[in-house]
């Protein structure tokens, strides 16, 4: 493909990625596609063409065979998970990232890539009120000892920071002078015993990262009114595990979990592990990290000032376009004594300096995207009190839904506090049914929202009982789209209602 022929089949592209968002806005497609598994094999050759084939064919084919098959997250109608947001000025960054495509391992592959990074991230902890140990360079100008590094999901984030709080403990272990041999003895004897302390409402991410380091998961029970993590609770299991021989060094504590947008409580958990601080603590806001660019959530960064590690995704709510979770560490050192191995070709002087830093040594792949660049033209393109207003809508959508579902307390119940634009309900049967009954209802009612392709949301359980999870954080949402789906389930709950208990 030459440039005139790339000129004429990028224009096309933008003009249907144009028309794709257009659709959406104005719904026109479909939340949920209408295909069965495998329905691309029958429209796809089973094997690749063995001559080129023009550029116009494969864009008909995106229209035809590929936005069919989408589910569209960015859809007024989404209300499930959480968002992944789209922005036009998060896809032109991506653009350019893909234009200037190259490995950046270390900052001599692309000085601009390794320096944006590093000031886009400061930035981001400058706008949700990270304590300054968590940036690279401080607010007088001095150079800080942690700082920020874009991964690629909360889950990466998260199995990076548990290598480098597994290294720093079976570190510890070893005494001072302690030949190679000893040192791997040491080590190895331990390893079997290391063991990650998380609530049972924590996300998934932690125990797969656990998994894949093959080291134990003890979950510990939450307080069942607010889902969040007893500090008590998790001090005593680290003192029980010590007493049997085994090492608690890690544990993940939430803002905003997945289920129903619960807190922990970072402060008392702190002090509670105070005489533990081998335990590395890590703070999971995946989703709800994006509010703290509110001045009224903006104070709730400070709780975790001693914590070790702390991640969100710009990707979800904040109008950067997937992949974009931000990890910021309050002592690199341990990231790099973790991660750090120079290869003779990767040597050169300004590496060698001390004066760059190279992110390989912060995340586990060696090459890395230019993905800073998303974040310097969202930032740039809305600024902080634009994104503060599309945040704001989040929780305003999110909280005009719940005022409709608690108007109808003979339909529904809200089964905990609205959070973070986040309503969790469950149906409620009539007179004289019981909570079995409750749970039919709320999964069928949620089955059937979700059949009909026009709204999606997510069924789930928590505290063992079915609920339904609505939030919306489209850049496309409304308080119009929360109403129609308030009237669509009411509709469906008189629905089922009958059916059920005929």
């Amino acid at each position: 493909m030459d440039q005139d022929t790339f000129r004429e089949q990028a224009h096309r592209a933008i003009e249907q990625i144009i028309s794709y968002h257009s659709k959406l806005k104005t719904n026109e497609l479909s939340v949920l596609p209408a295909v069965q598994p495998d329905y691309l094999r029958s429209l796809i050759p089973v094997s690749p063409p063995e001559k080129g084939q023009n550029p116009s064919e494969i864009q008909d084919d995106v229209e035809s065979k590929i936005i069919p098959g989408l589910t569209h997250w960015q859809h007024p109608h989404f209300m499930a998970f959480f968002p992944a947001n789209f922005s036009f000025p998060g896809l032109l960054g991506d653009m350019y990232s893909t234009a200037f495509t190259c490995a950046a391992f270390n900052w001599l592959c692309s000085p601009a890539v390794t320096e944006l990074e590093t000031i886009v991230m400061d930035w981001v902890a400058e706008m949700i009120g990270l304590d300054e140990a968590f940036r690279s360079t401080h607010s007088d100008g001095t150079t800080g000892t942690g700082g920020g590094v874009i991964q690629g999901s909360a889950s990466e984030a998260v199995l990076t920071v548990m290598v480098a709080a597994r290294e720093r403990y079976l570190n510890s272990l070893v005494p001072e002078g302690a030949d190679e041999d000893e040192r791997w003895e040491i080590r190895g004897a331990a390893y079997g015993k290391l063991c990650v302390v998380i609530s049972s409402e924590a996300h998934s991410c932690t125990e797969k990262a656990a998994m894949v380091l093959g080291i134990r998961v003890v979950k510990v029970a939450v307080d069942p009114d607010t889902l969040a993590i007893s500090p008590l609770a998790l001090k005593e299991k680290v003192k029980e595990l010590k007493a049997k021989g085994w090492h608690p060094f890690f544990t993940t504590n939430t803002y905003g979990t997945t289920s129903t947008c619960a807190v922990d409580p970072f402060e008392e958990i702190e002090e509670a592990l105070a005489e533990f601080p081998e335990v590395w603590k890590h703070v999971d806001a995946a989703y709800a990290g994006s509010f703290l660019v509110l001045p009224e959530f903006k104070p709730d960064a400070q709780k975790w000032k001693g914590y070790d590690s702390f991640d969100f995704n710009m990707h979800k709510a904040l109008l950067v376009p997937f992949d974009c979770s931000c990890l910021f560490i309050r002592e690199r050192k341990w990231l790099i004594n973790a991660l750090s191995l120079t290869p003779s070709y990767l040597r050169n002087p300004a590496s060698e300096s001390g004066r760059v830093i190279d992110y390989r040594d912060w995340q586990l792949p060696l090459g890395r995207r230019f993905r800073s660049l998303k974040i310097w033209f969202v930032v740039r393109t809305y600024g902080v009190e634009g994104l503060q207003r599309h945040m704001r809508r989040t929780l305003e959508c999110g909280e005009y839904f719940s005022s409709l579902v608690r108007d109808r307390p003979d339909l529904f119940v809200v089964t905990v506090q609205e959070r973070f634009g986040l309503t969790v309900i469950r149906v409620k049967p009539e007179e004289g049914g019981d909570v079995a009954l409750g749970d039919r209802l709320t999964k069928e009612v949620a089955r059937r929202v979700n059949e009909e392709r026009n709204f999606f949301v997510t069924a789930a359980v928590s505290k063992g009982r079915e609920i339904i999870r609505v939030v919306s954080g489209s850049e496309n949402a409304t308080k119009e789209s929360m109403k129609v789906l308030f009237e669509d389930l009411v509709a469906k709950v008189g629905e089922v209602r009958k059916e059920i208990t005929a």
